[in-house]
């Protein structure tokens, strides 16, 4: 007896024919390829971007402290440790008897030592360098997050631009971030960092005495607004023949 449901349209449409199933594999191996392609040149980005905004925040805060307890404080970029730290500086001032050696701008706490002493009067005085705030750059030694000038790629001077000397430092050796009681800067400069990829590099600007930061990204030439490889603040910003343009961070 003949079977009247073979090759009936309803027969048919139960199930895939393997070039449909063929089909459907390769839009799904497409699919993969391009959110994989978009996750690996995402994350180092964001890496980046995160931790010069770690960065940033460091700096805001040791800016902070300086004006709300009338104090020095130093911002330091820890090549060795890949570390931000801010401190209040305490010891380095020549006034204070728990340090008679005057080690100014370097983070040196007295152990034992309380950041506030009662005075006379009941007046409070500051007694050692103290921890404000730390922030650790992502990722492990060599292939995360690093200290890196678009110069040279790698650790060193173009790692840290101007800021203030430590007394007694090395030629090679950074410079630190001062902030006075009034929240002002002794030298301006900015602090680098690298991404995980070492193609894309973003800084923390201090760019007057005034103390305020602003994050930049380098642009090669042919990308910059100036056409000059440099590094750039994101959007609208006034161009040298003085109209207003859109700064676009491009990246590598």
């Amino acid at each position: 007896m003949r079977n009247r449901w073979r090759g009936s349209p309803r027969h048919r449409a139960a199930g895939f024919t393997l070039i449909e199933l063929f089909v459907i594999l390769a839009l799904i191996g497409l699919l993969a390829t391009l959110v994989i392609g978009s996750y690996q040149t995402y994350i180092p980005r964001f890496q980046l971007r995160s931790a010069m905004e770690g960065t940033a925040q460091v700096i805001g805060r040791a800016r902070l402290t300086a004006i709300q307890r009338s104090i020095t404080t130093v911002v330091v970029a820890d090549f060795e440790e890949r570390t931000v730290y801010a401190y209040g500086e305490i010891n380095g001032d020549p006034a204070n008897p728990l340090d008679p050696a005057g080690r100014y701008l370097v983070f040196d706490p007295v152990p034992g030592s309380p950041h506030l002493i009662l005075g006379a009067g009941e007046s409070l005085t500051y007694g050692t360098d103290f921890l404000i705030s730390r922030f650790q750059l992502p990722g492990p030694p060599e292939i995360g997050i690093d200290f890196a000038g678009p110069v040279d790629g790698v650790q060193g001077a173009d790692s840290v631009i101007g800021l203030t000397s430590v007394p007694g430092a090395g030629a090679d050796d950074p410079g630190v971030l001062v902030f006075t009681s009034s929240g002002k800067v002794l030298d301006t400069g900015a602090i680098r960092l690298v991404d995980v990829r070492r193609t894309n590099y973003m800084e923390a600007w201090i760019p007057s005495i005034a103390g305020r930061v602003s994050l930049r990204k380098f642009l090669l030439a042919d990308d910059s607004p100036s056409g000059v490889a440099d590094f750039f603040t994101e959007g609208n910003t006034m161009k040298a023949d003085g109209t207003v343009g859109r700064n676009v961070w491009v990246w590598y």
